[in-house]
């Protein structure tokens, strides 16, 4: 076979981009001739599916990278990520609102002491002593908490994504979410 080529993006299911400029820089670093842009040589892509030599068919092409899919790897960055993070910052806002709300009021609480009927009336601050030094500086407060923990979340996701956990970094989104959602239900009710 004298220099024939496959357009890749004429094959309905074509390999990956990653795939094809894989055999690209495989073949330039073996001495041949460098492929025009956008093809590759049916000989580098036949070796890589493991075809037979010989003349090989768009066919064969097509039923070899059905059999061998190339993962599909996602950005950082995808739709996905924008959406949980969105989620998270809603689910934050509102235990940051219900917070802020609760705080400072009044409660009366019945207690038996003695088996005697007690009422005491007591201030409602934050429970949690971490949220504590956020929450008691005001808006600005609960501001920087929430930057804080949304840039631990992005930073657990990152690193996941990194190392190949796409499925984790998935779902620590929706643990933060999770959370938030239960301190605001929590403070709305009690």
């Amino acid at each position: 076979m004298a220099s024939s080529a496959a357009f890749a993006q004429d094959l309905p299911t074509a390999p990956q981009p990653q795939y094809v400029s894989s055999v690209i820089s495989n073949e330039i670093t073996r001495g041949a001739s460098p492929a025009p842009e956008g093809t590759v040589s049916v000989s580098t892509l036949k070796a890589e599916a493991g075809l037979p030599t010989g003349t090989v068919s768009i066919n064969a092409l097509m039923a070899a990278a059905e059999r061998n899919p190339q993962k599909a790897v996602h950005h950082f960055f995808d739709r996905t990520s924008w959406l949980l993070t969105g989620v998270e910052t809603s689910a934050m806002l509102a235990d940051g609102v219900t917070t802020h709300n609760r705080l400072g009021q009044l409660q009366t609480r019945f207690l038996n002491v003695n088996g005697v009927p007690t009422a005491t009336t007591v201030r409602i601050t934050e429970a949690d002593p971490i949220g504590r030094l956020f929450v008691n500086h005001g808006w600005a407060g609960m501001a920087a908490g929430g930057a804080l923990n949304l840039g631990s979340d992005m930073g657990i996701r990152y690193l996941l994504h990194k190392t190949g956990h796409h499925k984790l970094e998935r779902i620590v989104p929706l643990a933060f979410t999770a959370s938030s959602a239960f301190a605001a239900v929590h403070n709305t009710a009690y």
